[in-house]
């Protein structure tokens, strides 16, 4: 029970923003009951971009993955003069992970590096 309420506590966040997460993944996937879920400004780039024939292309390119989809490299192809707000989610999204990563990575070698095999070296 109380390892229930840690994992819980801990993906609140997550929770939080699960309509985010979704745009992220597949912007294309957003119904119109959905859309009224976010800012007008999001509301006006998603229909937008779920209107642009190139962007929706680039989107399908490097899905064909059935490992997992290439959606870093999508959301750089999408132009920013045009999608502002959706290019800040999607950095937000992209920098989230690759900063946990590094700080763990980080935390890893710091361990090694302080480590008593070190002092008797």
């Amino acid at each position: 029970m109380k390892l229930l309420q840690s994992f819980e506590t801990r993906l609140a966040d997550f929770k939080a923003e699960t309509k985010n997460i979704l745009l992220f993944i597949n912007p294309f996937t957003i119904l119109d009951d959905d859309i009224c879920n976010y800012t007008p400004k999001l509301q006006l780039e998603i229909t937008d971009i779920q209107n642009h024939t190139g962007l929706k292309s680039k989107f399908q390119e490097p899905c064909l993955s059935p490992i997992a989809p290439d959606l870093k490299s999508f959301w750089k192809f999408v132009p920013k003069n045009d999608f502002p707000e959706l290019n800040d989610m999607a950095l937000r999204f992209v920098c989230k992970f690759g900063s946990t990563y590094i700080c763990g990575k980080t935390f890893s070698t710091m361990n090694y590096i302080k480590s008593r095999h070190r002092s008797t070296l």
